[in-house]
């Protein structure tokens, strides 16, 4: 399994839609598919969407956990840097 064409055209119209250069597709973890941590760049636009892998086992961990391991995640990739409110 990989990324999914339908997905990444979804993604794309969002942001076309919202006026925003940068959107994140994430899907559950895989280990055997490290690849799907990537980017993707559109040419006739300048939308990025970036594909991201979430440990869906941090949820059984709880809620903070979950979300602490998301905004880790997000701040890798430089898109988030606000409170955790």
């Amino acid at each position: 399994m990989g990324v999914s064409q339908a997905d990444l055209y979804q993604m794309y119209t969002y942001a076309g839609n919202y006026d925003i250069d940068n959107v994140v597709l994430m899907y559950p973890l895989q280990r055997n598919l490290t690849h799907l941590d990537s980017s993707w760049k559109f040419a006739d636009k300048k939308i990025e969407v970036t594909i991201l892998q979430i440990n869906l086992e941090t949820i059984l961990q709880g809620r903070p956990a979950f979300r602490e391991t998301l905004k880790n995640q997000l701040q890798k990739l430089g898109i988030f840097s606000g409170s955790d409110k």
